[in-house]
């Protein structure tokens, strides 16, 4: 098993919005067996307000608040 950490905006999201081929990346990965972990600094209610408008629906945790709240 493999475990990736990524930062949200600006590296998922590209121009605001999350490419098809960055969606299918992150599935396969996942897919595979793999533990996918979004890292941010938003607060853990700004991330879900995230959740909604982006369709996001391909993580495992999300470390939030720069390290302060950890969610699953």
């Amino acid at each position: 098993m493999k475990i990736i950490g990524s930062d949200f905006d600006g590296t998922i999201t590209t121009n605001k919005v999350i490419l098809p081929e960055t969606r299918k990346q992150i599935k396969q990965f996942r897919d595979a067996g793999n533990i996918f972990i979004i890292v941010t600094e938003r607060s853990p209610q700004k991330f879900k307000d995230g959740i909604k408008k982006y369709d996001i629906d391909f993580f495992d945790y999300v470390i939030c608040a720069n390290g302060a709240v950890t969610l699953d």
